[in-house]
């Protein structure tokens, strides 16, 4: 019996050390790639459903007023006018006049998903076919649009998403040991942005209507 978990040990040792190898060949591939900017820029409508101010709340939204990015609007939606969250919308939208914002309120939730039921009310409102969701707490850099709308250059994408990456927010041994291998932003691994992360969506017709997000 011993020398089955034995096995199994060393089996297991082999399998994660292989793995740990695969990961480290794709990171140095990854970043040998060359970096172009993507000129595919259809016009864009970005979802921030907010709620309350959290740390940080501003400096991760103003990065949305910075994009590089020739047309798109920004859409904030909270529950009630007094959200704090948005009074931070509101002070950005004034500071970049160039940018078109529109502040939402949603009301009390009647889905078990506040959350979502803000989506649905900002998709509802939104101009732009790609639309594009992130929460509160991303933080972006300009090309982050760029980069991850560029899929949708071909008709049967529908969806693009992301892994986070995590910041350690006072730096040290973790916010280090992160970068080797780490994933910036969309378009399954595109560098788009520090910490990036969320989901750009190209709503289809199904049977004559348009899905709601839930």
């Amino acid at each position: 019996m011993l020398r089955i978990f034995f096995l199994f040990g060393v089996a297991g040792i082999l399998t994660s050390t292989i793995y740990i190898a695969l990961v480290f060949a794709a990171t140095i591939r990854f970043r040998r790639r060359p970096k172009t900017t993507p000129a595919f820029t259809p016009p864009v409508s970005v979802l921030k459903p907010l709620h309350g101010a959290e740390p940080g709340l501003r400096e991760f939204l103003e990065g949305f007023f910075q994009l590089d990015y020739p047309e798109y609007e920004i859409l904030f939606c909270s529950r009630h006018e007094t959200d704090q969250g948005l009074s931070i919308a509101r002070d950005l939208s004034e500071k970049y006049p160039s940018v078109p914002v529109r502040i939402m309120t949603s009301g009390e939730p009647p889905w078990p998903n506040a959350r979502c039921f803000s989506m649905n009310t900002m998709k509802s409102a939104a101009r732009h076919d790609i639309l594009v969701i992130t929460d509160s707490d991303v933080r972006v850099e300009p090309e982050y649009l760029r980069a991850v709308v560029e899929p949708f250059r071909q008709d049967q994408t529908g969806l693009v998403t992301c892994v986070y990456r995590g910041v350690a927010v006072q730096g040290g041994f973790w916010g280090a040991a992160r970068r080797p291998g780490h994933v910036r932003g969309d378009d399954f691994g595109r560098a788009c942005g520090r910490n990036a992360g969320g989901h750009a969506i190209r709503p289809r017709p199904v049977h004559g209507r348009t899905e709601k997000l839930r």
